[in-house]
């Protein structure tokens, strides 16, 4: 696992325990970031502020530090895992002080935040598809998340489905399929 592009471009990534998780492929990773950078978001990814949530490797929050995010906060429950996410955040950024980075080790649905997102990355457990739910409503209810913000969610079927049967009001803006896995880019409507 690798940064794919920006100026962090080919740095190795530790990978956590694959019992704990399941990292996003680099074949994944180049799909989504091309159509973020190139359809999705307006002025591409500069001066964005990104949650990593279910974190993982943090592979999804470097890389959008990577092509200019401002910001990102990084959310992993598992320690073992947050410990290896911690090793890439200080290999990856040499000098941390030049950009805001935070490691939260905690279930992202219970952490409060005053800060707003500009892009969401959302990659919990496949069989767990409650969880995004939760994420969801829980920024929307701080103000840390609006009909602005994209999300990014990672899945085993289509998640459009998923959030329309939890009623959850939103506006589908790309959904494909990447190999065996969904990847869709939704805002709040």
């Amino acid at each position: 696992m690798r940064i794919i592009s920006g100026k962090y471009k080919g740095l190795r990534l530790l990978e956590p325990d694959r019992l704990l998780t399941r990292p996003t492929s680099d074949k994944v990773r180049q799909a989504v970031f091309n159509m973020l950078e190139h359809s999705i978001l307006e002025n591409g990814f500069v001066g964005l502020s990104v949650l990593d949530a279910f974190a993982g490797s943090g592979a999804l929050g470097l890389e959008a530090l990577s092509r200019g995010a401002e910001k990102c906060l990084f959310v992993e429950k598992a320690k073992s895992v947050a410990q290896v996410l911690l090793k890439n955040i200080q290999s990856t950024i040499k000098n941390l002080e030049e950009i805001d980075i935070s490691l939260v080790c905690n279930d992202v649905s219970k952490i409060t935040t005053k800060q707003y997102f500009h892009l969401v990355f959302l990659d919990p457990p496949f069989k767990r598809t409650d969880l995004y739910l939760g994420v969801i409503l829980s920024l929307k209810r701080q103000g840390a998340a609006d009909a602005h913000t994209v999300f990014y969610a990672e899945s085993d079927r289509n998640i459009e489905n998923v959030l329309s049967e939890a009623k959850v009001d939103v506006l589908l803006i790309s959904s494909r399929q990447v190999g065996g896995i969904f990847v869709s880019f939704f805002c709040l409507a």
